[in-house]
């Protein structure tokens, strides 16, 4: 009689064990958490997405707007996005997690500013790009003058021989160690009024 009792519980032991694995795997996929937290501000731009699940998610899918490349990866019960590039500066980002076409969840979250420094360096690298000759600009000599009219473009106002003053304008730019052809130029003879 001992002998089935102790068989007996075991086998219970062994229902109620199988009972709540079974019941823990049918439990519906769910979204725990997300990180960056919901309606979070000043997020990096090279933060990476987290949405935990109460198992392990399978089946799942997300729309990223803006649309963003993403790498992803499953690490237990979450699903990790790592964009590839950093993300835009100040901007809303919304992600959408869908399985089955049936939303599961959904957040938000803000990405940073740029910083003082960061709209000077990049005010500063345009510069250096698109008008490396701003420091020296508008110039004037006796046969011409310049300044910018846009980006890598140059007006010479001239008086003589515009092949001379060619020459005296690419002199000058190489003194500025610019190379003349990376720029375009408008040439407009001076006329001057009686």
């Amino acid at each position: 009689m001992k002998k089935k009792l102790i068989i007996l519980g075991v086998v219970l032991i062994i229902l109620i064990g199988l009972t709540f694995w079974l019941s823990k795997n049918n439990e519906e996929l769910g979204v725990v958490s997300f990180y960056p937290k919901r309606g979070e501000g000043n997020v990096g731009i090279n933060a990476l997405f987290k949405i935990n699940f109460n198992k392990k998610p399978r089946g799942v899918e997300y729309v990223i707007k803006p649309v963003l490349e993403v790498e992803e990866k499953i690490v237990e019960n979450s699903l990790v996005l790592r964009p590839v590039r950093d993300l835009p500066f100040d901007t809303f980002i919304n992600i959408y997690v869908l399985r089955d076409g049936e939303e599961l969840g959904d957040w938000y979250f803000k990405t940073r500013r740029k910083t003082e420094v960061e709209l000077v360096e990049e005010e500063e690298e345009l510069t250096k790009r698109y008008s490396p000759l701003a420091s020296y600009l508008p110039y004037s000599a006796r046969s011409f003058k310049m300044y910018y009219v846009g980006k890598l473009k140059l007006k010479v106002i001239y008086v003589g021989d515009l092949d001379g003053v060619k020459d005296k304008v690419y002199e000058f730019i190489k003194s500025k160690k610019v190379d003349p052809e990376t720029h375009t130029y408008e040439w407009e003879e001076e006329v001057k009024s009686l």
